[in-house]
């Protein structure tokens, strides 16, 4: 087994998230970063993308769950969106996602909140 890391940087969305009322107004940008643990033999033996996780799939699922939510909060993002990589992804043994906010505090380049899962057990981040 050759496990290795599926990773996103900064995937850049715009949605309503947040509980300030100018916050839900209008969409505002955020970042979202995601990592995916999973088997990396099938995909470097076969050099084919059917026998590894689409990245480009992966941001539209983050993309359009993000936008369709209008979450109150990042925690609750983050929370749906490990959930559902993992219900997707079987072969995925642990996902990260995180998520900032850059345009929020004024002395702060951003805030935001992350959220780790391992297959069966939720963890912090």
């Amino acid at each position: 087994m050759s496990t290795g890391t599926i990773r996103i940087d900064e995937l850049t969305v715009h949605c309503v998230i947040g509980i300030i009322e100018s916050e839900r107004l209008r969409d505002q940008r955020i970042f979202i970063d995601a990592e995916l643990d999973t088997d990396f033999s099938a995909a470097a033996a076969s050099d084919s993308i059917e026998d590894t996780i689409n990245y480009a799939v992966v941001a539209e699922q983050l993309t359009q769950l993000a936008v369709e939510g209008r979450y109150y909060l990042v925690e609750a993002y983050v929370s749906h969106a490990t959930a559902m990589l993992l219900e997707r992804y079987p072969q995925v043994t642990r996902v990260r996602v995180g998520v900032r906010k850059p345009d929020i505090l004024p002395a702060a380049r951003s805030v935001g909140a992350g959220l780790e899962r391992r297959r069966g057990r939720p963890t912090g981040a």
